[in-house]
């Protein structure tokens, strides 16, 4: 994609208007290289979300009225929603593990980010019904996740067990903490009920990880706005590597009929 100049009106967001599949808009976004404008498009993106007039009722967010009122009509909008809400993280933040780059990070719910810098309204605010409306089918999994309250030694368990190497050549070893966005053989553990991005929340791997998190990012299924203590107190910081393994979600997420429709129209 060449731009005129390096701003976020510039880019051409109405391509996406009109792709429903998450894995057609990965392909788009891959021949349009929006991973490379990261740097100056993402803090682009939460200052215009930081725009939008909000239709809220006794200090609730109404999602479907809110989205109706910003982006009827205006297949830009509508576009830009698509990347932002709909399309894997990965196709818009190269390595979403980076410390430059974690701000960003699919635990960055980004419109909801972009009105709660600019217009200091919580993510509290929006509610759980609709939440899928604003971020992706994964990270609305785990922000409406029900269990009851894990122990530190639970999540610690859950922690180590997740990172360990099950087979293979390394078998037995830990995986970074840093770069690893997904616990797994967690089956027989009470964590291990919990939806994917929950677990990676709540034992604190990944971008959740106390070096890499962001107060942008949401880090408590349970309380949105909050900022959990660190399950471990001094932990040796790992250099992450170059080469990061970011899972691509839209290969494998489920393309539902909804999906056709825009969000006030459900």
């Amino acid at each position: 994609m060449i731009l005129k100049r390096l701003e976020l009106e510039y880019v051409t967001f109405e391509t996406y208007a009109t792709i429903k599949d998450p894995l057609q808009l990965a392909e788009q976004a891959k021949e349009d290289q929006l991973h490379q404008m990261e740097s100056w498009l993402l803090p682009q993106i939460l200052a215009h979300y930081g725009r939008w007039r909000i239709v809220a009722t006794e200090g609730q967010v109404d999602i479907k009225e809110t989205l109706k009122l910003n982006m009827q009509d205006n297949p830009w909008e509508i576009g830009l929603w698509r990347v932002c809400a709909k399309m894997s993280r990965g196709s818009l933040v190269k390595s979403q593990s980076k410390p430059e780059s974690a701000p960003y990070s699919r635990l960055t719910p980004l419109i909801l980010a972009g009105v709660k810098q600019y217009q200091d309204i919580p993510y509290l605010a929006w509610p759980k019904e609709s939440i899928n409306l604003v971020v992706d089918d994964l990270m609305a999994e785990a922000m409406c996740a029900e269990y009851e309250p894990f122990s530190k030694e639970e999540l610690l368990e859950a922690r180590e067990f997740g990172l360990t190497t099950k087979s293979g050549a390394k078998q037995g070893e830990q995986k970074s903490a840093l770069s690893t966005w997904k616990l797994t053989g967690l089956q027989q553990l009470r964590v291990g009920e919990l939806p994917v991005l929950a677990q990676t929340m709540l034992c604190q791997v990944w971008v959740a990880h106390p070096s890499l998190r962001t107060k942008y990012m949401i880090l408590d299924p349970k309380s949105w706005d909050t900022m959990p203590e660190p399950l471990i107190d001094s932990e040796v910081l790992e250099t992450v590597p170059k080469k990061q393994t970011t899972k691509k979600s839209a290969a494998s997420e489920k393309f539902a009929e909804d999906d056709n429709k825009l969000p006030w129209e459900l």
